[in-house]
């Protein structure tokens, strides 16, 4: 199976995906372990949990595209780069409502939580609970929605200035 090689839960490379409901638990795979992402999706009440990524994620990789995810838990995974989401590209955001990203491991132990790399953006929206967020290059963004409930139960580490709150 192609796909397992690169997500060992599903690899969502079409335009407009929705996934809800749907739990992704104990896969593992060359590149990531859960999700990978190359288009625009949403998913809605999943839990990404358990799973391992040898290169990527182990929970989710974003590639490219808007992405959206609504009171998702994401836990328990363990990626070479990222532990919980790694989201990455210049046409790349990924936009969380009510999601817990917590009680994920690395291989270099900093990026458990979110990466954020080469411009590619997060913003958190309602009440989050993330435990670690790491912005990496010049032009990549993490921002909060004025008023919204963002728990950061680790460090966040922007490497460069780039961090930004929305009003």
């Amino acid at each position: 199976n192609y796909g397992a090689i690169i997500a060992g839960g599903l690899v969502a490379s079409a335009s407009n995906v929705v996934i809800s409901n749907t739990d992704f638990y104990d896969s593992t795979s060359n590149f990531t372990g859960g999700v990978v992402i190359g288009g625009n999706c949403s998913l809605s009440n999943c839990v990404i949990s358990g799973n391992t990524g040898n290169i990527y994620a182990g929970g989710i990789t974003v590639l490219e595209g808007n992405v959206s995810m609504d009171q998702c838990t994401v836990e328990w995974n363990g990626g070479a780069i990222a532990g919980g989401i790694w989201i990455d590209g210049k046409a790349t955001q990924l936009n969380l409502t009510d999601c817990n990203v917590w009680g994920n491991t690395s291989d270099n132990e900093e990026n458990k939580g979110i990466l954020v790399t080469d411009s590619a953006r997060v913003q958190m929206y309602g009440a989050n609970v993330v435990d670690n967020t790491y912005v990496e290059d010049s032009g990549s963004v993490a921002a909060f929605q004025a008023g919204s409930v963002c728990t950061m139960v680790g460090p966040y580490s922007p490497t460069y200035d780039a961090t930004t709150v929305l009003d």
